[in-house]
């Protein structure tokens, strides 16, 4: 999904879950190249995390400076390249495999958005929170063979779209997503967690190592004849538009 993809691009500012839900949808109805990755399947709706934030185990992330030669989880791609450029090593571990690797030090902590701290991460071993760098996001989606959803009678179909779509793609984001991140901070408190929040001029200096990661991901999707940069552009107009 390499035009949806542009969505998760490292510091693309996603404000929230919701909003990068609608952004995501609006950019599906507009592009018929971006529908085009999803032949064959009827699209219900789309959902997007909220950003991604810093959690450490021993180590406090304060600035820039303190992300040198700190072990990070990240799923790889274009996540492993900006935890690269900003001075951390990216440890490709498994989902599954997270919790453990946490509680027994194999790296020093993870980005992650809200959901996880609820269940999948061992808070009582975090220490630190890094919040305020709005990271990145990641997509999902939600569909039905193509096929089955011809079958349904047009009742039912219209009855499933009145609930998905664009109206579906926010609810599921803000649900998920959002809500999970206001209860993931009451968990903070609860556990004492430090949250360390970086301020606008520092976020600068992080968000600057995103330029060229995004130039040279553009320019692979336009070098194989994918509008790319039209679709990036509209994205940055859209989370302009929804607040960001």
């Amino acid at each position: 999904f390499p035009l949806t993809e542009i969505m998760s691009l490292p510091f693309m500012n996603v404000p929230s879950a919701e909003v990068g839900a609608r952004v995501l949808w609006e950019l599906y109805t507009k592009f018929p190249e971006i529908q085009k990755e999803y032949a064959g399947i009827k699209l219900l709706h789309v959902a997007n995390t909220d950003p991604f934030f810093i959690v450490t185990t021993h180590k406090p992330i304060r600035n820039l400076a303190d992300m040198k030669g700190v072990k990070l989880r990240v799923p790889g791609g274009r996540a492993a390249d900006a935890i690269r450029a900003l001075g951390a090593v990216p440890v490709a571990i498994r989902m599954p495999e997270l919790y453990v690797s946490l509680e027994k030090g194999v790296i020093d902590g993870t980005p992650t958005p809200g959901e996880p701290l609820l269940g999948q991460l061992p808070v009582d071993k975090i220490k630190y929170v890094t919040m305020g760098l709005r990271l990145w996001t990641i997509p999902f989606w939600v569909g039905m063979n193509e096929g089955k959803w011809n079958r349904l009678s047009k009742e039912d179909q219209e009855a499933i779209m009145s609930v998905s779509g664009a109206a579906g793609s926010a609810w599921f984001s803000k649900t998920c997503f959002d809500d999970s991140r206001v209860a993931a901070k009451k968990l903070m408190q609860e556990k004492n967690m430090e949250v360390i929040r970086i301020s606008p001029q520092e976020q600068k200096k992080w968000a600057a190592v995103a330029k060229p990661i995004h130039e040279k991901y553009l320019s692979d999707l336009e070098a194989k004849g994918l509008p790319a940069r039209k679709v990036y552009d509209e994205a940055k107009r859209l989370l302009q538009k929804y607040g960001n």
